[in-house]
């Protein structure tokens, strides 16, 4: 038995060698180029995040313009309470009973005792 051997010829071997360079460098110009739009998308959804907060922070600072906003922010963060009214917080077991007095509108907090 006799094993024939067929020579390739040397313009197939440069042919093929040329086509894998070819390949391996697109290859690589593909894999940065899918990586950059993947980062692209990334980018834009985070500017349009960025917009939308931007936008709800527009939206508070004209808020923050108006009285009645803000009372109610000082009402609700700070405890503000208007002349006449009385303000109830409750107490933890180890808070000391106050006394309170007003003066020159100002309410004063003394401890009792």
């Amino acid at each position: 038995m006799k094993i024939h051997i067929r020579k390739i010829k040397p313009t197939v071997v440069c042919f093929l060698l040329v086509a894998a360079f070819i390949m391996v460098c697109f290859g690589q110009q593909l894999l940065k180029i899918y990586d950059l739009n993947r980062e692209i998308n990334r980018l834009e959804a985070d500017k349009t995040a960025l917009i939308e907060e931007s936008a709800t922070l527009e939206e508070e600072i004209e808020l923050l313009h108006d009285d009645a906003y803000l009372m109610v922010l000082a009402r609700e963060n700070f405890g503000m309470i208007l002349p006449g009214e009385k303000l109830y917080l409750p107490s933890t077991e180890n808070e000391e009973i106050m006394e309170h007095k007003e003066v020159d509108g100002v309410i004063l907090h003394e401890n009792k005792g």
